[in-house]
């Protein structure tokens, strides 16, 4: 069993903690990337449960929940795939079959 448990650090300066949030629960595989281009990385759990993408958009603290793979043993390769936009793209590598499955960013 994978157990992800991202602990965001938000902090008011580069030095200083001001409080630990949890994102995510057990089963969860995290994932950090750019999701929403702003240039920062966004907070992301990916649920092989239910094939959902959980990603918290550092733009504006909102969560986007997209749907993209979900079978066992699925590799996630989120990049640039489809996006102009500079936000990174959903992909999925499915080794049993050596299929790759992308997705332009949701959020």
């Amino acid at each position: 069993m994978i157990l992800a448990l991202v602990l965001l650090l938000v902090t008011s300066t580069a030095s200083a903690l001001e409080y630990p949030a949890g994102w995510g629960q057990p089963g969860d595989v995290a994932v950090s990337g750019d999701f929403d281009g702003d240039g920062l990385q966004d907070p992301a759990v990916y649920r092989p449960s239910t094939g959902q993408w959980w990603i918290l958009r550092s733009k504006d603290g909102t969560t986007c929940v997209a749907t993209w793979g979900g079978q066992q043993g699925d590799v996630l390769v989120p990049g640039h795939w489809l996006s102009t936009t500079g936000a990174l793209d959903l992909g999925v590598y499915r080794p049993s079959t050596g299929q790759w499955f992308v997705r332009a960013s949701p959020c």
